[in-house]
Formats: C-alpha cells, sequence, structure tokens
C-alpha cells in the first residue's frame, strides 16, 4: 500500500543551528552560498522568492478575503475531487498524509486527510481559498510546481519560509488530457519524514484520476450535445460516430433510410457495407456513393471537432436528384477556430459567451481576419443552430440591388426582376441569423431601411404595400474602427447602436504569432499535406508581419506545403523576397504585391472559365462566394463577363 510504504530511511543528521544562520544570511544579503546545498529548480525558485519579496518569516500560506468565489477550472476540480480521491481515502485516513488539491490560481480548493492531519495542516494555513503560488508563499512543492509545470519535491529546509520546515510535500500537475492545459496540482504532504518513491507515484495516479474522470464527464457532455442538435434536426438525414467508427446518434430521418430503429453503439461498418467511407483520414471531408437499399445516395462524410482535436465522423444521406439538407447552413464550429495564444482565447472565450444570447453583434477586424468564420461559429453554438445562416457582403452587390438582395421584391416590381419575385436575405434567414459583411461600405440611404427594419421587426419587400413580421439576429462585420467610420460618415451612429449589441474585435494574425505553428498545420492538411517546418522557415513565418492576416498565410502555405519535399517546408519554399536585403518591410511590400496580381491572375481566369458566375468561379478558386465578391469590387477589373 503506498501509505505505509511512505516511510524512507532518517535523513543524514543536519546542525539546525548552521542551517538557520545561512538561511538568515541568504534572506538577508541573498548570499548565493546557501544555494549549493539545494537543487539547481529550488535554488532558482528561492532567487524568485527572494527577488518577489516573499517574507521568510511568514507563519501560514495567504488566506482568502471572505468565502471563496472559485472560478471555472476550479469548479471543476472541486466537482471531481471526491471521485478521483475516492481510492485512496482509506489509506488517507489512516495516515499522516496531507492531500491537496490546487487550482492552477494557486488556491487550494480541496484537501483530505485525517483530523490530526487537517488540524496540523489549519495552522500553517492550508486550507480551502489558501495561496500557495510561489511569488506568494515562497518555494513549497504545490507553488514551485505550477511555476514549472513538473513534478516537484520539496523536504524541510528546502521551503523559502521556515514555518513550513516540518513538511515534506510532492506535488503533480493535473492536465487536461485534450487541450494540455494545466488545470493544477495534486499535492501530497507529510508533517515529518520524507517523501518516498511511492508517495510521488500515488500523487500521479490521483492526477491521473483526475485525468480519466474529466474525459469521462467530457464523453458524457459529447453525448448530450450531438444528440441535442440530433433532436433538433430530426428532417435531416444525419448520422454521427465517434472516432473509431462507432454510432453516437442518428436522426429520424436517418433510421427511416436505413431502415433501422436503433443504431446507436453499432459500428458503422456493421451497418452501411461501404468500404469507401472509411478510406482516407479522419479530418477529410469527402463524398461517397451508396447505395442503400435499391436506392442511390451521395453521403457527405465531415469530420467533427473538438478544440481543433479530430473526434469523429457526422454522415448525412443525400437522395440522387433531391437535396435534404438544408440550403443555408453554417459551416464553421468554435471547435473548428485554430487558436491557443493569449489574444485569441480571450476573443474565442467572449464569443462563446455571445453566442448563447441573443443580442446583435458587431465584428471589428482588419481584412483577412477570420470575421466570417467567426460569425459562422457563434451561429453554430446558438439556440438558432437549426435555423438558416444567411450571409451578404454589402460592399460586393451594386448599390441599386442591395435593397431587394437584402428585403426581396414583389413581381414586376421593376424592369427584369423575376416574374414570381424574390425572398430578400431578411426572409431566408427567418429564424436564424444573417451575417452583413462590410457594413460600412452602404450607403445611407440603405442605413436607413436597415435601421427600420431592425426596429420594427418587419421587412417590406420592394413593391410590396405590406411589411413581414421576420425573427433574425444579426451579426455585421467591418474592417474599420466604427468610431473612425462614423467621424467619416460612413457609418450612421443610430445603426452602430442597433448593431453594436456586443462588440467583438478580432485580432491581427501579428498579435498572436503564437499561433502560426497550429496554423500551418492546420492549412497543410487542407492542402492535402502533413509537413513539418524547418526551424528557419518557421522563424521567417514567426518575423513577417502579414498584413494579410490569416488569408495571407493560408496562400502562402497552400503554395509552401505544395513546393515541399519529403513532407518538409523549407526557407526555399517560402517567399524569396522574404530573404532580401532589402529588409523585410521592403519583402512584405513585395510579396503583397506579387499576392495581388496573382490572386487578380486567378479570379480573372476563373471568372472567365465560368462565364461570368460567381458561384461557379468560388468553387473553381475554393472560396467563398462572399468573398470572391469582396475581391472582385475591390480590383474592380475591366471585363467581357457581367457578375451573376
Amino acid at each position: 500500500m503506498w501509505v505505509r510504504a511512505r516511510s524512507m530511511p532518517p535523513s543524514p543528521a543536519i546542525d539546525i543551528a548552521v542551517v538557520r544562520q545561512r538561511w538568515n544570511r541568504f534572506c538577508q544579503s541573498g548570499d548565493p552560498g546557501y544555494l549549493d546545498e539545494l537543487p539547481r529548480a529550488l535554488s532558482e525558485s528561492w532567487q524568485r522568492s527572494l527577488a518577489e519579496g516573499v517574507d521568510p518569516g511568514l507563519r501560514q500560506f495567504p488566506q482568502p478575503d471572505g468565502q471563496p468565489r472559485w472560478d471555472d477550472d476550479e469548479a471543476l476540480l472541486i466537482t471531481l475531487a471526491d471521485a478521483a480521491v475516492a481510492p485512496c481515502m482509506g489509506e488517507l485516513l489512516d495516515s499522516d498524509i496531507l492531500l491537496a488539491i490546487i487550482s492552477n490560481a494557486g488556491r487550494i480548493v480541496y484537501r483530505a486527510g485525517s483530523t490530526k492531519t487537517l488540524h496540523e495542516a489549519d495552522i500553517i494555513g492550508s486550507v480551502p481559498g489558501a495561496v500557495t503560488l510561489e511569488s506568494a508563499a515562497g518555494t513549497n512543492s504545490a507553488g514551485t510546481a505550477l511555476y514549472s509545470h513538473n513534478v516537484t519535491t520539496v523536504t524541510h529546509w528546502q521551503h523559502f519560509c521556515e514555518a513550513f520546515w516540518s513538511w515534506s510535500d510532492v506535488g503533480v500537475p493535473i492536465v487536461h488530457p485534450r487541450t494540455n492545459k494545466l488545470l493544477g496540482m495534486v499535492d501530497l504532504a507529510l508533517p515529518r519524514g520524507l517523501v518516498s518513491p511511492a508517495l510521488a507515484l500515488a500523487a500521479k495516479a490521483v492526477a491521473g484520476n483526475f485525468q480519466r474522470e474529466i474525459m469521462q464527464r467530457e464523453s458524457r457532455m459529447d453525448d448530450q450535445v450531438i444528440q441535442s442538435w440530433c433532436r433538433r434536426v430530426a428532417d435531416t438525414a444525419l448520422l454521427a460516430t465517434d472516432r473509431h467508427g462507432n454510432v453516437l446518434c442518428i436522426s429520424e430521418r436517418a433510421k427511416q433510410i436505413l431502415q433501422r430503429p436503433t443504431v446507436t453503439r453499432e459500428a458503422l461498418g456493421d451497418i452501411l457495407n461501404l468500404p469507401a467511407l472509411f478510406e482516407g483520414r479522419l479530418r477529410d471531408s469527402r463524398v461517397v456513393d451508396a447505395n442503400i437499399r435499391e436506392r442511390e445516395f451521395k453521403v457527405h462524410v465531415e469530420p467533427t471537432f473538438v478544440d481543433n482535436e479530430a473526434v469523429g465522423m457526422l454522415l448525412r444521406f443525400e437522395r440522387s436528384g433531391m437535396t435534404i439538407v438544408k440550403p443555408w447552413a453554417a459551416r464553421y464550429s468554435f471547435g473548428e477556430l485554430v487558436g491557443g495564444s493569449a489574444a485569441f482565447k480571450q476573443v474565442l472565450a467572449r464569443a462563446k459567451r455571445l453566442a448563447a444570447t441573443d443580442l446583435s453583434i458587431l465584428l471589428v477586424g482588419e481584412t483577412g481576419t477570420g470575421k466570417e468564420l467567426m460569425a459562422h461559429a457563434i451561429h453554430a453554438e446558438s439556440a438558432r443552430a437549426a435555423g438558416p445562416f444567411v450571409t451578404i457582403n454589402c460592399g460586393a452587390v451594386p448599390e441599386d440591388l442591395i435593397a431587394s438582395e437584402l428585403f426581396g421584391y414583389e413581381k414586376g416590381a421593376f424592369t427584369g426582376a423575376n416574374r414570381d419575385g424574390q425572398r430578400g436575405k431578411f426572409e431566408l434567414a427567418h429564424g436564424g441569423t444573417l451575417f452583413l459583411d462590410e457594413i460600412t461600405e452602404t450607403s445611407h440611404v440603405f442605413q436607413v431601411s436597415l435601421l427600420r427594419v431592425i426596429q420594427d421587426g418587419n421587412v417590406v419587400p420592394v413593391g410590396a404595400d405590406q411589411g413581414r413580421p421576420i425573427d433574425v439576429r444579426i451579426i455585421s462585420a467591418t474592417n474599420r474602427v466604427p468610431a473612425e467610420a462614423i467621424a467619416a460618415g460612413a457609418l450612421r451612429r443610430d445603426l452602430y447602436y442597433r448593431l453594436n449589441g456586443a462588440m467583438l474585435t478580432l485580432p491581427p494574425l501579428r498579435e498572436r504569432r503564437d499561433d502560426i505553428p497550429a496554423l500551418v498545420a492546420r492549412y497543410c492538411r487542407e492542402a492535402g499535406r502533413e509537413c513539418d517546418v524547418a526551424p528557419d522557415a518557421l522563424a521567417m513565418l514567426m518575423a513577417y508581419d502579414w498584413p494579410g492576416n490569416l488569408r495571407e498565410l493560408h496562400a502562402v502555405i497552400r503554395t509552401a506545403a505544395t513546393l515541399a519535399l519529403n513532407g518538409r517546408i523549407e526557407k526555399a519554399d517560402l517567399p524569396a523576397e522574404w530573404d532580401s536585403n532589402d529588409g523585410s518591410a521592403r519583402g512584405a511590400q513585395v510579396r503583397s504585391h506579387q499576392l495581388r496580381q496573382a490572386e487578380h491572375t486567378a479570379i480573372e481566369r476563373a471568372m472567365t472559365e465560368a462565364r461570368g458566375n460567381v458561384k461557379q468561379a468560388a468553387v473553381l478558386l475554393g472560396i467563398g462566394r462572399s468573398s470572391l465578391y469582396r475581391k472582385l469590387k475591390r480590383m474592380e477589373l475591366n471585363r467581357e463577363w457581367v457578375w451573376r
């Protein structure tokens, strides 16, 4: 048993008076001679403690001011603690060992031990809510392990504060099994004696128990989310699997197609005799032809993601010659948005909170920062997810057509109109979300009409006498600073107040450079390659300022991944002008100019091949139709074809 294995041979006799004399000298003058007695990690910790001004005479861990208020990570640890600690609780109660769970904020959120041990812990203030951070309590196993993210053992006088010299303890990190985020620490402490290898293993076992409980909890949550979504789309032929191909849930429509009352937890291969379905990697989207019950179907296979990790497949069955799925749907979720930098995580956390509301949202950010992707994700995670997600690039639609595009028109409303009339984007988005991109590129006359629709909740099609009620959430976007757009007359102040129920500012790529490696890996996969990046090539990618943001990075990596030999992107695969002697600023300007020229040529060729059909040209280019409209407007090409 691990508790009984804790005892160790007594430590060599030490002269406590000498120890205290050296300790006093270090605390008063920083004399480094005393540090020779410490392991390197603890020696560095002592120096940090002294630099932070920690009081070496501190008698207790800093105490909470009133009743602690736990954050989300701390609440999770508290929720799972009983189950994670249960296997060793009996031995804790029969021993002198104190078990404490410390959050990533350094606060004790849970403790367990015998009555005698808890009383001794009370003396040094080791109670729920107390702060163990190294900067607050000096060198101790929990605080120092939180600093280093490594297993840390601190024995008796190795503690910076004399009040803790009677204790020996070991701290082991608790890491989220999916995100690798440090959630906190397991700390096992003895008021007397030394930490044994068995005790350190026990602490690791408890940390492993937390990981297991987190995985089980998240698996249950995943099932609930997927099943809830399946219920909302009962009219869609949808089937969801885990990463191993086992069916998690199935919609009623899919059950009818497969003629199976239920297939939950069955292996997909036992239901569909379709080997081609399992070809390729889990992250790949593909369409597979299938004969099911003597009827021809197309099976659309899409990966599902959690925190950018492919965790399963989503299958949509489409009858040949008949569309089952809805034409307007969000294509991205929060799990597909790549980024772990502080700047991006802050925006993502705010976006997730806003998704749960029905507020209008104004997305602000430079061109290419991913505003449309964020709008998709907000809709996909909102209560309107089962409704349509309709987009319109206000800057790409001619001024004389934008009213009919948004509000629709009655038959015969104007020369050249569809004889049956046309529903506008507002009506198409009824019950869902309307995304207005480049809202500052519209006229004041149009903005007045838009304001009236938002205020009244009614839309009046061109040529109609009466309005029609609409229920639409509006997400708008601009690449301009709103205050500057208002001052320049590009955005009405009263419309701004209506659109800005909440503002979300997306950081440019130069402010989230830490995300570049993950983004590069993502874009390589999208290009059909799994590529490593040479250190000097990665350094160039990290140093560049990316005026075109994510869009420019995607273009560069798509080219580099195609050119890369043996699955490794080298410096030579990146734009040559980045390595010029003229400096990075000039190289950036040259690169941007060349990218614009290449993009100009590609778009012109695609529009020619598509005979002016923007939708078909967008498919040829592999970009969204709204993005292509925006590019066409910016380019102002002299063209022989007409957009349609």
